[in-house]
């Protein structure tokens, strides 16, 4: 495991767009918000370039990944929003240099891609979180759980309000997860991080339930429920019911031959307050204590 160093006020942090491209204008709002949360970003050369529907050629958008990973005065390196394609990256980008020059990664939807194969090839932990595009400046929750993730001290307990339990039980593993569909798209690639004793968590927006019962299929024909410890499932954005068929249902079928507890409804997803998740760190969970506590820091 390598964890990058702590991230403080005043820091200078890159802005990417691994994926689609992101009109300029777009995420001022989110920009400032990192502002007046005491962060100095910098916008990478190619973050409102455009090659068809991407931002700029996969070469242009790893040049941006790299020029910060190099830059020391560059702390942290924040995707601006999702979109696809991020896998595009992936074999194009220099893992020893990531490895050499730890830094905190930090995205969501499609950027879990990027996340979790850094994880993979590198031992880097990587944070799940809000994309620039969607900060806020008086989302204090979601600003709170930030610092905190990013500082040397555990996340520690989440606040379980409008948690479900879908599974009674408890385990302890490491966090992996990000986007449903997007971290699937690593599945038997060299990219995947390993599942053994890990807490799977996932979130996906505008996915009917079909589709949802579809993704996890893979999951578990990959083999991934065999090895996991646990599953915690974030909210889920405009994601609709098909042949009457809910959520919950769908969990319970697919993971009926196994113990592991799961939960519904933690508060990480789109469009809604966020906890930022470490990928790769250690995570309890306890439904009867009503218990999600992330115990181990991100950072040094």
């Amino acid at each position: 495991m390598l964890k990058p160093p702590q991230l403080q006020d005043g820091d200078k942090i890159g802005l990417i767009a691994p994926g689609e491209t992101i009109p300029r204008k777009t995420g001022e709002k989110g920009i400032a918000a990192m502002r007046s949360w005491g962060y100095s970003p910098v916008r990478g050369k190619y973050l409102s370039a455009k090659y068809g529907f991407l931002a700029g050629t996969d070469a242009e958008r790893v040049a941006d990944i790299h020029t910060f990973v190099n830059e020391p005065s560059i702390n942290g390196i924040f995707a601006m929003a999702g979109g696809s394609n991020g896998n595009r990256l992936l074999p194009l980008l220099d893992w020893n240099l990531i490895a050499q020059h730890p830094k905190v990664f930090y995205g969501m939807s499609d950027t879990s891609t990027l996340l979790n194969a850094i994880y993979a090839k590198t031992g880097l932990i990587t944070f799940h979180g809000l994309s620039v595009l969607h900060l806020k400046h008086k989302d204090t929750i979601t600003k709170a759980f930030l610092q905190k993730a990013v500082s040397s001290q555990p996340v520690g307990r989440i606040h379980w309000h409008d948690t479900i339990v879908i599974k009674e039980g408890k385990c302890t593993g490491k966090l992996i997860g990000g986007n449903l569909e997007s971290v699937s798209n690593l599945l038997g690639t060299p990219y995947c991080p390993s599942w053994k004793k890990s807490l799977f968590f996932w979130e996906e927006l505008k996915e009917p339930n079909a589709e949802i019962s579809r993704i996890l299929m893979n999951y578990k024909n990959a083999g991934v429920f065999d090895k996991i410890n646990g599953m915690i499932v974030g909210r889920l954005y405009k994601c609709n019911i098909r042949e009457k068929m809910s959520i919950r249902k769908i969990l319970l079928d697919l993971t009926k031959e196994y113990d592991f507890p799961i939960i519904m409804n933690a508060p990480f997803g789109h469009f809604c307050e966020n906890v930022t998740i470490p990928i790769g760190v250690k995570s309890v969970l306890n439904t009867e204590e009503k218990r999600w506590e992330i115990v181990e820091s991100g950072c040094q």
